[in-house]
């Protein structure tokens, strides 16, 4: 659980085949953004996620408002994703994103004593 003092937010980035969008979510928080170019939209989502952090501690908000579960479609996605994954390395030794054309998945934590989120 998170909280003002500690915490870790999941990052998922994905392209949607649907619309060839790229789609960022801040897993814990439940901030979903959209662009077309994936590093502007990671650094824009760790923006978005840096913003609601920083404004949960300097205002004392609950830290119920660091555990806003993105809906649990963005979970699942990221499973299965992820055991796609495994499978393609296991079988063939290296990881291929055969069905998905772009995957990120990255963590960032609350740095203790500060409003930052750092690599984790």
């Amino acid at each position: 659980m998170n909280t003002k003092q500690s915490g870790i937010v999941h990052f998922l980035i994905f392209k949607d085949k649907k619309d060839q969008l790229y789609t960022g979510v801040a897993l814990e928080l439940d901030i979903v953004e959209q662009g077309e170019d994936p590093e502007q939209l990671r650094q824009s989502l760790v923006e978005a996620a840096k913003g609601h952090v920083e404004t949960v501690i300097s205002k004392n908000l609950g830290d119920d408002l660091l555990n806003r579960h993105a809906p649990s479609w963005y979970w699942k996605r990221m499973g299965k994703l992820l055991a796609e994954q495994a499978k393609l390395v296991e079988k063939r030794g290296k990881a291929r994103q055969q069905h998905e054309p772009f995957l990120e998945i990255f963590t960032r934590k609350i740095k203790e004593g500060s409003r930052d989120l750092v690599p984790a």
